[in-house]
């Protein structure tokens, strides 16, 4: 076992290290939902067969798929505000950022906090 956090280490288990990494990869730091059907985040992120395996192993459901950290937090939340500066959701930053959807809210708030203490200069 590799050590993977959270539901990756119940994917590991079920399946394998290559299957928690792909879905790490694909989903990391977004909530989906595990199920088997067809055309399922799960099913496109690592397949029919290990989706199946997940499923009977760790059930269906909505779940947060951890992000294991590939960078320094202060980037990550650098491009994190550039994106969401851009228009991005927070899904889609998660998923460029390597992060999870909760701190790409989390940073989209300090960021209209900041706007609000900051005020109208020419007040």
């Amino acid at each position: 076992m590799s050590g993977l956090p959270g539901i990756l280490a119940d994917v590991e288990r079920a399946t394998s290290s290559e299957t928690a990494l792909q879905l790490l990869s694909a989903c990391g730091g977004q909530v989906i939902t595990l199920s088997a059907a067809e055309n399922s985040t799960l099913v496109k992120a690592v397949g029919v067969e290990a989706a199946a395996a997940i499923v009977k192993e760790v059930g269906g459901g909505r779940v947060a798929i951890p992000m294991a950290h590939a960078r320094g937090q202060r980037a990550r939340r650098i491009q994190a505000a550039r994106l969401l500066a851009q228009g991005a959701t927070a899904n889609e930053v998660a998923a460029a950022a390597d992060m999870h959807e909760r701190t790409a809210r989390r940073v989209r708030a300090k960021m209209k906090k900041s706007q609000a203490d900051q005020g109208d200069l020419f007040d």
